[in-house]
């Protein structure tokens, strides 16, 4: 089936779930613009998540030596299966197969269902690999402003795509947008104590800002006793409730006070 067909087919019979965010992108520059900013090689592995009917699978296989391709409704097999031999596809649900199976790929690039963005990204926290992904301008200014997310990755809108590149065309703005993972030596505190407390989510925060003062003594080339950070903390006059909390519980506003409130205290 050519590729103009394999466009629209799936709209015009009535068989896209908008329950899945079924947008297809079909717009052959935005698509070109995507694979050309990845600078996709023989040398690549790509992950794709949603690949629908294909239409960025192809240009990414024409590049890569592989393209591994996830994609929940099975409804697009019969594109799928049409794909060149260097592409693996993986029905199923993208944010259960990546915590379950051990995937190797050296980029990630796709027009991912916007209602999973943010969990998705949080399983790329522990991996180094680019990001180009099309999704809402909202959730990249949501993620800017994340003290978790930000403190993790860089978040670079690369271009505005119209709603008319979509079939059918999305209600909210989209964009092409570069996440990279940040250095952890970068020298912002701010985003180096976002880290260390998330990094220990299983702890209760006393026992995390703890850890996290030690450590950030240190990164400064100087030397602090637990006896020590447990004095800090008691300066920064954090309430016993908070300090006895799950980090997995803390909000993000209570990440923010936190930051703030150890910079004062430790002059950083």
């Amino acid at each position: 089936m050519n590729r103009a067909i394999r466009k629209t087919v799936f709209v015009f019979s009535g068989l896209l779930n908008m329950n899945l965010g079924q947008h297809l992108l079909i717009d052959e520059k935005i698509l070109d613009f995507i694979v050309d900013t990845a600078e996709v090689t023989k040398k690549d592995v790509v992950l794709e998540i949603g690949a629908g009917p294909g239409n960025l699978t192809e240009k990414l296989a024409e590049k890569a030596r592989k393209v591994i391709a996830i994609e929940l409704d099975e409804k697009f097999n019969t594109f799928l299966d049409q794909m060149p031999k260097n592409v693996e596809i993986i029905y199923g649900d993208a944010l259960k197969i990546l915590k379950q199976k051990k995937i190797q790929y050296t980029q990630v690039v796709a027009n991912i269902p916007y209602q999973i963005a943010e969990p998705l990204l949080e399983l790329f926290i522990f991996t180094d690999v680019d990001i180009i992904w099309t999704v809402s301008q909202d959730f990249v200014e949501k993620m800017q402003q994340n003290p978790i997310y930000s403190s993790f990755f860089t978040f670079d809108i690369l271009k505005s795509v119209q709603k008319e590149a979509f079939d059918p065309p999305p209600r909210i703005q989209s964009v092409v947008v570069k996440i990279t993972k940040r250095r952890a030596d970068d020298g912002d505190s701010n985003a180096f104590v976002c880290r260390k407390l998330y990094l220990q989510e299983d702890k209760k925060l006393k026992n995390g800002l703890r850890d996290l003062l030690i450590d950030l003594y240190r990164e400064g080339k100087k030397k602090l006793s637990k006896k020590q950070a447990v004095e800090i903390i008691g300066k920064i006059k954090l309430s016993s409730g908070l300090l006895e909390k799950p980090i997995a519980r803390l909000k993000m506003e209570e990440y923010t006070m936190i930051t703030s409130k150890i910079k004062r205290q430790i002059n950083i």
